[in-house]
């Protein structure tokens, strides 16, 4: 894969200062996936996984080449992630992932770990969802999201929620990392408007209903630190369409 960026800002690297220059990668990547009996939805053109009895765990290594399509860089990735399904029985399921990975040479801040934050009005999984764009940095981190479904085990006991089939959902995610002093600073000091770790990892808690007309998922959302952050919000409602099986 080859990439080509061209910032707004200077950067420095092995002590030579850059204008603007044209950040140039190329990487080759190797992933190990393993899911014991996993099953997929398969039909024309696309398969979907639905899971395994066991946790699935995704391992990749990314290489980063210099002089290859005119590309700046070395560099050696890595990134771990497992996920599972727990079946709860009449209390529902839960769904967790977990994340980690490493960078291991020094690059500029694009070509870091740059979180993914949410701020529109829809709800994304992937993401943190009450994390800004461009908030966190990091060049290794560990996170976890987790995601409970009560199906009917809580809207069910009253009886026109009942028959609404409206679900109730919670979510927790969590997020600790850190930046090395050498990417630092590559940074000049204008442009770090990013957020480092401190002592205590970022968090947020939803919580909401899902299946409201089978497909619509509405939740509100609590950032639960870092709050004092600049344009931090704190509160939030979002949605998204889903349909569930």
């Amino acid at each position: 894969i080859h990439y080509t960026m061209d910032p707004v800002f200077d950067y420095n690297l092995d002590n030579h200062s850059t204008t603007n220059d044209i950040i140039k990668t190329t990487e080759i990547s190797v992933n190990l996936h393993f899911g014991y009996r996993e099953k997929f939805i398969v039909d024309d053109f696309n398969r979907m996984s639905i899971g395994s009895k066991i946790p699935m765990v995704d391992l990749k290594y990314t290489r980063g080449i210099s002089n290859v399509f005119g590309s700046n860089f070395n560099y050696h990735k890595l990134d771990l992630k497992i996920e599972h399904e727990f079946p709860l029985g009449n209390m529902g399921k839960s769904n967790v992932w977990l994340r980690t990975g490493k960078i291991f040479n020094p690059l500029p801040y694009p070509l870091l770990n740059i979180h993914l934050g949410n701020q529109t009005f829809f709800y994304a999984w992937f993401s943190f969802n009450m994390m800004n764009y461009f908030e966190f940095i990091s060049d290794q981190y560990a996170s976890m999201t987790y995601v409970h479904h009560f199906n009917g085990y809580i809207l069910n006991r009253i009886p026109l929620m009942k028959k609404l089939k409206w679900r109730t959902v919670v979510n927790f995610s969590v997020l600790q990392g850190s930046l090395n002093q050498k990417n630092i600073d590559l940074i000049p000091a204008s442009e770090q408007n990013f957020t480092t770790f401190t002592g205590e990892p970022y968090m947020e808690v939803g919580y909401g209903i899902e299946n409201i007309f089978k497909v619509l998922r509405i939740q509100a959302f609590h950032r639960l630190t870092y709050k004092e952050n600049p344009g931090a919000q704190v509160f939030a409602i979002k949605g998204t369409f889903q349909f569930s099986f």
